[in-house]
């Protein structure tokens, strides 16, 4: 469910991602996308780690806080048992794919490749 949601919103991703590549075309690395799943689905608490935090991170901060924005408009069914505690890699690289497409989830395999 939490990967559905976050697919849905993609394209937000992407657009910030898409963002970042116009001031640094080389722009590459990952978000680890924290964030707190409350009893009602809701994100609660949320960030977008940065490099000091997790190495590899993309360094542009004003990506990673579109990216945080994002987040912050997820919605989820009502966890079972209480909240829930997510942390959620994204690769970001330019040149994958066609114009506007260089941002996937971490694990992802494309539109209908099935699996969990």
């Amino acid at each position: 469910m939490i990967q559905s949601e976050v697919r849905a919103h993609f394209e937000q991703v992407r657009a910030c991602y898409d963002d970042g590549l116009k001031r640094d075309p080389k722009l590459a690395g990952k978000v680890t996308a924290c964030f707190v799943i409350e009893k009602d689905g809701a994100v609660g608490a949320h960030k977008v780690a940065g490099p000091a935090e997790d190495p590899g991170t993309i360094p542009d901060p004003v990506v990673r806080d579109c990216i945080d924005k994002v987040l912050a408009t997820l919605r989820f069914p009502a966890p079972q048992g209480g909240i829930v505690s997510v942390v959620y890699p994204i690769r970001l690289s330019p040149g994958d794919g066609p114009p506007g497409a260089g941002a996937a989830p971490a694990g992802a395999r494309g539109p209908g490749a099935g699996g969990p």
